[in-house]
């Protein structure tokens, strides 16, 4: 008899382990949908790390849109000023069509001077978006030009949110933006760690070739 009654057990708890409608769930298990339910026997509840969350992000991400680039020169490291900044951390990028918008941050070319993005915008004393070095300079990059003109940084970030993004035909390779200036020491670095910044979109790949990318605004 025993041995008959060892052989019905699981049979009896089989609806349980199977989720039947005519059953209710195991009183350890979480109905809430945040909670990931693990593959194993004991079918036990474990909540999304933050190395899920990531993935997730990661997987979400648009692979047309490149990132952003920005100096991290501080007030106790102006020198960093002189440093190419890559974007896609210096990867060589595919050729076709790109376009760099402004996205926030000014800097003041000395420390008498007012805030601004670029001192000239003839590629003297300006921010560039240049290639694989800083002699591989392409054009000056979009924001508010002049020296003498925003006494308040954020006026300063408003209109350089108005300049029209740069469009480029890019032969492929890296690109990141470069400070034409000198000495950088005298500069005064944005407030609160805000320097000027700027994102990179792949239009090639966002509108699925060349043909397709509607004129610039």
């Amino acid at each position: 008899m025993k041995r008959f009654l060892l052989t019905l057990l699981p049979l009896a708890l089989y609806p349980l382990a199977c989720g039947s409608s005519s059953s209710a769930p195991p009183s350890n298990v979480d109905n809430d949908a945040s909670l990931v339910l693990d593959s194993g026997p004991d079918q036990v509840a474990v909540p999304p790390t933050e190395e899920d969350a990531a993935l997730d992000a990661t997987d979400a991400a648009d692979p047309c849109d490149i990132g952003t680039a920005s100096s991290i020169a501080t007030a106790s490291d102006l020198a960093v000023f002189g440093q190419v900044v890559p974007f896609a951390g210096g990867q060589s990028l595919a050729a076709g069509v790109y376009e760099v918008s402004y996205v926030d941050g000014c800097i003041k070319y000395g420390g008498g001077q007012k805030w601004t993005v670029n001192a000239y915008g003839t590629g003297s004393y300006d921010w560039m978006l240049v290639g694989a070095t800083s002699a591989d300079r392409i054009a000056v990059l979009p924001g508010a030009i002049g020296i003498s003109t925003y006494d308040v940084f954020e006026d300063c970030v408003t209109a350089s949110k108005l300049a029209a993004p740069l469009r480029i035909s890019h032969p492929g390779g890296p690109l990141g933006v470069y400070l034409v200036d000198s000495p950088y020491e005298d500069n005064v670095a944005g407030e609160n760690g805000r320097n000027p910044s700027w994102k990179l979109t792949a239009l090639t790949c966002k509108y699925g070739g060349d043909a397709s990318i509607p004129d610039a605004q």
